[in-house]
């Protein structure tokens, strides 16, 4: 008697993103890999700031979120001009946005955004 035994692997598709989350749950992302965590603590005298970078690089492409926390509130100009400051320095000269969206995860609001950058 002979026995003949097949396997089948199915391709499982495109990998799923890990979810990242900051371990007070005020912050979460979402990347293609599971990312290296950096967190810094710099201010001044005035104001404490807490920042947490989380980064993966997948096949040529970096991934990077970044929260930044302050001891006080800061009003919501602020913030947008705090934004609008930091999307000029990621996108310098030899850099294009191809695409920003409003996204959630986890029900907290954020960006996705996408740029090109001209290889060195």
């Amino acid at each position: 008697m002979v026995y003949v035994i097949g396997l089948i692997i199915l391709s499982p598709g495109p990998p799923l993103w890990e979810i990242i989350r900051s371990a007070d749950g005020d912050f979460a992302s979402s990347m293609p890999a599971k990312p290296v965590m950096q967190a810094n603590d710099s201010g001044g005298k005035r104001v404490a700031t807490e920042i947490l970078v989380y980064s993966c690089q997948v096949q040529g492409s970096l991934y990077e979120a970044r929260r930044t926390r302050r001891d006080r509130p800061v009003l919501f100009s602020q913030a947008i001009a705090e934004l609008t400051r930091m999307k000029k320095g990621y996108l310098e000269e030899n850099a294009q946005l191809v695409k920003e969206t409003t996204i959630v995860v986890d029900g907290v609001p954020g960006d996705d955004r996408a740029a090109t950058f001209a290889s060195s």
